[in-house]
């Protein structure tokens, strides 16, 4: 009783009287105030369970266009787009458009039709998000405009190449080695600041080529060298080198660095193809081309000597084991037999496969290079 009136369930709430004031849920305790008198609210904002869709949240209870995010500014995961449903749920808008399903807002989705990419921190124009071959951003905290091997990494002269690549940084026509080797030294990150060259050619003076006699001059005996060991092409190269290649030293010392610094024969192999494309423009002469592809194919054969030569090495015995790692290097051009099923393979066999990714692939049995990933 309350007041003198039934009040069945004993939560204040008289069963009959006035309107506005009876237990709108008799048989039920309940403590709702907003849309219901006396009914079930779990979380007691004042509206009932039955009408609240957050029924454990005090800070929504309701959720107009019925997307699940609350209408409620101040409450939790509140809806940022009110009245229009939304998947949204990342960096603090909820509730708002994403047509990729990535979870990103359109509004704040710089991809907002991929799913794979959706923020650029440093605003260069690549994502933070990796995978994307052209848009995905190699320094994606710093802000950059390379585009040749690293995108979107900093490129201080704008050539193209990141400047942790160039062996010009600063663009001004004498690499940062020449700068720095230079009496006095001039600054390879300051485009005005130059190594001295007297005749404007951009070979600095300490770089100039010294007359000598002929049997003195280097080239000659490299020459001579070549001959006596009958290396004849080097000396084409060499030979072609100074009649095709001339003015084009930056470019020709860019592709070098490239090849020395290259990881594994998927790295030769970006290098080589991004030496193609300098060559087909006419952006190193042939002679340059030749000596660089000679370089590569070197690298090759150093690649290819580090994985099969631990059975040949001195120093090691006959034991089992060097045994066995013979037998695997064998295997080199057969893993194309091997059982699809990897869990089939031996230990060795997983252990050359393993090794063999770090090493970027393998030469299947017709000695055709297959890159692994």
């Amino acid at each position: 009783m309350d007041n003198g009136c039934p009040d069945s369930d004993g939560d204040g709430w008289v069963d009959d009287g006035l309107p506005g004031q009876v237990d709108d849920c008799p048989e039920d305790w309940g403590t709702s105030t907003i849309d219901r008198n006396g009914c079930p609210d779990a979380d007691s904002d004042g509206t009932s369970d039955d009408n609240d869709p957050f029924h454990l949240d005090p800070t929504q209870w309701s959720d107009e266009d019925d997307d699940g995010y609350g209408d409620e500014p101040g409450g939790n995961q509140a809806d940022d787009c009110l009245n229009w449903a939304g998947t949204s749920n990342q960096d603090g808008v909820y509730g708002c458009a994403d047509g990729d399903g990535d979870g990103w807002a359109d509004q704040i989705d710089l991809w907002n039709t991929d799913p794979n990419l959706w923020s650029d921190t440093d605003l260069d124009g690549y994502a933070n998000q990796r995978g994307d071959p052209e848009l995905s951003d190699d320094c994606p905290d710093d802000y950059g405009t390379s585009t040749r091997f690293y995108l979107g990494c900093p490129d201080m002269d704008g050539d193209g190449w990141p400047d942790m690549k160039d062996s010009d940084t600063d663009g001004d026509g004498y690499s940062d080695i020449t700068e720095l080797s230079a009496d006095p030294q001039s600054d390879p990150l300051d485009p005005l600041s130059t190594p001295a060259d007297d005749d404007g050619d951009f070979v600095a003076n300490h770089e100039e080529p010294i007359e000598t006699s002929t049997v003195d001059d280097p080239v000659i005996q490299g020459v001579i060298a070549v001959l006596a060991s009958g290396l004849l092409i080097t000396f084409i190269m060499a030979w072609t080198l100074f009649a095709s290649g001339k003015g084009k030293r930056r470019e020709y010392e860019g592709m070098l660095l490239m090849v020395e610094q290259a990881e594994g024969f998927s790295g030769l192999a970006a290098v080589e193809k991004e030496l193609d494309e300098m060559l087909e423009s006419n952006r190193l002469g042939a002679g340059q081309g030749l000596l660089l592809k000679d370089r590569l194919e070197s690298r090759r054969f150093t690649f290819e000597d580090d994985i099969s030569g631990a059975g040949s090495h001195p120093g090691q015995g006959t034991d089992s084991s060097s045994d066995t790692d013979m037998a695997m290097i064998e295997e080199h051009g057969t893993v194309t037999s091997w059982s699809d099923d990897q869990s089939q393979w031996s230990a060795e066999q997983q252990a050359w496969y393993e090794e063999a990714k770090q090493w970027g692939g393998y030469y299947d049995a017709d000695g055709n290079w297959i890159p692994l990933q």
